[in-house]
């Protein structure tokens, strides 16, 4: 790390009312970030790349508003099916992120940690920024999933 970097580094968890595997196949699925994401309109496991595995490449289209479409994508580099994955954002891995699915029957802790580097000029809006994201990223996903518990799809 760069003398005028520094390392942002933020923990998230939140409980969700549903059992372990339910969660982790929401959150490793590509396809339900549209409905955790922020202008994601489309979620997919990059053809040829190895679907649940060490290596799947992840790949995500925002609709931006001004009409224009940015894709974003990262790649699995860590995994244990079904309690921990880590990625990171391509093509540069600036970014590195933790799921953790931790629990029993129908009580789940979902754990997402963020690290990336940033200026020193920048950190506490960076900090800010990231917790902000974890966060409402965690929520959306309890809500879908405790809401599919509900009757409603996901």
């Amino acid at each position: 790390m760069g003398r005028g970097t520094m390392t942002v580094d933020v923990p998230s968890c939140i409980e969700i009312a549903a059992a372990p595997a339910t969660v982790w196949s929401f959150v490793h699925d590509p396809q339900t970030a549209v409905l955790t994401g922020d202008g994601i309109v489309q979620g997919f496991t990059m053809p040829g790349t190895p679907r649940g595995g060490v290596g799947e490449r992840q790949c995500f289209v925002h609709l931006l508003a001004d009409g224009s479409t940015h894709t974003h994508m990262i790649e699995v580099v860590e995994l244990d099916p079904g309690h921990r994955a880590v990625t990171i954002d391509l093509p540069d891995g600036g970014t590195r992120m933790t799921t953790t699915v931790v629990g029993s029957h129908d009580r789940t802790m979902l754990t997402l940690q963020m690290v990336k580097s940033a200026p020193r000029s920048l950190y506490a809006s960076e900090v800010t920024q990231v917790t902000q994201y974890c966060d409402t990223y965690l929520l959306r996903v309890r809500q879908a999933i405790e809401g599919a518990s509900r009757g409603r799809d996901w």
